[in-house]
């Protein structure tokens, strides 16, 4: 049988491979922006044939849509009562926070992605123009001079005033299910002046910035819509870049420029440069390619076993090649902690099973063959990475390189010299559109874990009802028995994470409270110093290695792809995700601008190539400049991880803006 199963999962592998196969395997790709939410900023090939407008093509053409695909957020808008990446992303349209992490800069001439990961999570002004740090507990924020809300009833494009500030912050507190812990430190929000908030902390907190930017938390809503939940949950009202339209469950959103934006380029146009955009929900990513292949659509995400394929049909495409910045787990049921329930109470049999998955295998499964990283508990594509086998790992770094026998000398010694059974759980219905290796991966897991003895049955859920309901979803503690494989949401600080997953955040999806992990993170909550906050970081992940609370897996690589006719794109923000796309997973940014007519056919989108914002002191006494940036960018993008049933195709001929998508 052990030979017979090895044999599964390795054909599985090879599958991995094959176009026609992948393609028949489900509905791929509702977002032309997905998978390249979780890739870090990396290398990028650029065709020989220079892009539309580049040299020469310096002022701004105005006007246009932008056109990409999007996964359904199934009507949930609130990102405070429903704190998930889905909702987050479509809100980063439209919605604003105090601060956001910071875009560019690239090589005008190359393309390339050359912010240095260093800089990937600096926070730079969003609806807040500047800042001041009176003392350690103390911050003061100003306003933009010219915010307002969109020029949409009830709110009518009034200016955003301090009080509003005040209010949303109540807001978070109250409708937020883990109850604002990830900004715990803050005791308050009041009004300092005419156009200023003060912040006040009840304890030094050194990820403040960092996590006030962070798309996970304080999004800023109008009172209007806070007081009106129906209001909230039926369309989205902010401050932001972008005004909603329409939205259609599983079918499209519709925005259009809020031409009231408060941000200008260098030359004095008001951003975005685009009239809009239109997000077509296109669950299947042969079509998805077929409409990228066509012009119908200016980015998507292109699955690693398809690329080859996809340069033959796209030569000319602008592809980007990255490492994925999102975290896959195997996690444990609470009872195996809090009831010392077997067998996963025995850290022996957690060691074995980490000890029985091929992740080599993995990588190649994931990534087709294009390579990738074994995570730690920090994943792969964070700055604050440690490589899992390397010196600073010593030799905890045996728990992450396969060895079947040594899995079944431990599960012998743990009383399991016969293995055992129990389950697998996962969610195939949530990430296949975002994360395509992810079902895979789940499929290829039972086989390797039965050859140490675990014999694992798979058991899939739904993922709104069942993996991410926060009322007993098994992602929120509600795993009752067997193991679970997840994804975890990256975040921009390792503080942040190692606050999920130890402590009484909903996200320790195992219940699990160390002492030791406990110390070390109300440490790095404090420390300001990035060596001494590595080292702090570097402790917590050997302890969980010893310990393998929560089983790191892999980070493959992956692709984006854009039209030639963009030039000069930028990705930025989300806890976490630098992306190969045009704009990628939402809390993403790009600039944009009209380049022209190709070959005769409807202009096309590009972004201009413009400076980085400038750096914000640390220091107290200190301010920052009053003015982020004179480049600040134009436009956001989303997607989510549900797929759908129905196929929508964007052609666009001699059509108004607004006409819905042809089928």
């Amino acid at each position: 049988m052990g030979h017979q199963e090895k044999q599964g999962w390795q054909r599985l592998l090879r599958r991995s491979l094959t176009r026609r196969q992948f393609l028949r395997a489900g509905a791929l790709g509702t977002a032309a922006l997905a998978g390249s939410a979780y890739l870090a900023c990396g290398e990028e090939s650029v065709p020989s044939t220079p892009a539309v407008g580049a040299p020469g093509a310096e002022t701004p053409w105005l006007g246009g849509l932008l056109r990409f695909a999007l996964s359904d957020v199934q009507g949930r808008f609130d990102a405070h009562r429903f704190p998930t990446f889905t909702v987050q992303t479509f809100n980063s349209f439209f919605v604003s926070r105090l601060l956001k992490h910071i875009s560019g800069p690239d090589d005008p001439n190359t393309e390339e992605l050359d912010l240095p990961p260093s800089e990937w999570y600096r926070p730079v002004p969003d609806l807040a123009k500047s800042y001041e740090v009176v003392d350690q507990l103390t911050y003061i924020f100003t306003l933009q001079d010219n915010a307002t809300w969109h020029p949409v009833p009830p709110v009518n494009g009034r200016p955003v005033t301090p009080d509003d500030v005040v209010k949303a912050w109540e807001y978070y507190k109250s409708a937020r299910p883990d109850r604002g812990v990830n900004l715990a430190a803050i005791d308050s929000i009041t009004v300092a002046g005419p156009r200023q908030v003060r912040v006040k902390l009840s304890r030094p907190f050194g990820p403040l910035l960092v996590m006030l930017a962070s798309p996970s938390d304080f999004w800023i809503y109008p009172p209007e819509a806070t007081n009106n939940p129906d209001l909230l949950n039926t369309t989205l009202i902010g401050s932001g870049p972008f005004i909603l339209r329409s939205y259609q469950q599983g079918v499209m959103a519709k925005a259009e420029k809020n031409p009231n934006w408060w941000a200008t380029d260098d030359r004095g146009n008001r951003l975005p440069y685009v009239d809009g955009f239109e997000a077509y929900v296109i669950p299947d990513k042969n079509n998805e390619i077929s409409q990228f292949s066509a012009g119908r659509l200016e980015t998507m995400t292109v699955p690693a076993e398809l690329i080859d394929v996809f340069r033959r049909q796209n030569p000319q495409a602008i592809i980007t090649k990255n490492i994925a910045n999102l975290l896959t787990i195997i996690f444990f049921p609470p009872a195996a902690y809090e009831a010392n329930q077997p067998p996963f109470n025995d850290p022996r049999v957690r060691q074995a099973v980490s000890l029985a998955i091929d992740r080599e295998a993995l990588i190649q499964l994931a990534s087709g063959g294009k390579g990738g990283k074994k995570h730690n508990l920090l994943n792969a594509g964070f700055i604050w990475y440690v490589d899992p086998e390397g010196p600073e790992m010593g030799e905890l770094g045996q728990f992450f390189r396969r060895d079947v026998q040594r899995a079944r000398q431990l599960l012998a010694a743990a009383g399991y010299p016969d293995g055992f059974d129990t389950e697998l759980h996962y969610t195939a219905n949530a990430y296949v559109t975002a994360v395509p290796y992810y079902n895979p991966m789940a499929e290829a897991l039972p086989a390797m874990l039965r050859e140490a003895g675990i014999r694992a049955r798979l058991v899939n859920h739904d993922y709104q009802s069942e993996w991410i309901n926060p009322q007993g979803g098994i992602f929120f503690g509600g795993l009752r028995s067997g193991m679970a494989f997840a994804l975890e949401t990256p975040v921009p600080h390792p503080w942040n994470q190692f606050t999920n997953q130890f402590t009484d955040n909903p996200r320790n999806h195992s219940r699990i409270r160390d002492p030791e992990i406990l110390r070390l993170i109300e440490q790095l909550g404090q420390e300001t110093d990035f060596d001494r906050g590595r080292a702090l970081a570097l402790e917590i992940q050997r302890i969980n290695a010893r310990n393998m609370y929560y089983i790191p897996l892999v980070g493959p690589y992956g692709f984006g792809a854009r039209q030639p006719y963009t030039r000069r794109l930028w990705t930025t923000e989300h806890h976490h995700h630098r992306s190969p796309c045009t704009c990628s997973f939402g809390f993403i940014i790009a600039r944009w601008r009209w380049a022209g007519n190709l070959q005769g056919g409807q202009p096309r989108v590009q972004r201009r190539g413009l400076s980085s914002p400038p750096a914000y002191p640390d220091a107290p006494g200190t301010t920052s400049p009053e003015r982020p940036s004179p480049n600040a960018p134009a436009c956001r993008t989303s997607n989510s991880d549900e797929s759908h049933p129905r196929t929508y195709s964007p052609a666009y001929t001699d059509r108004s803006p607004w006409d819905p998508p042809i089928e």
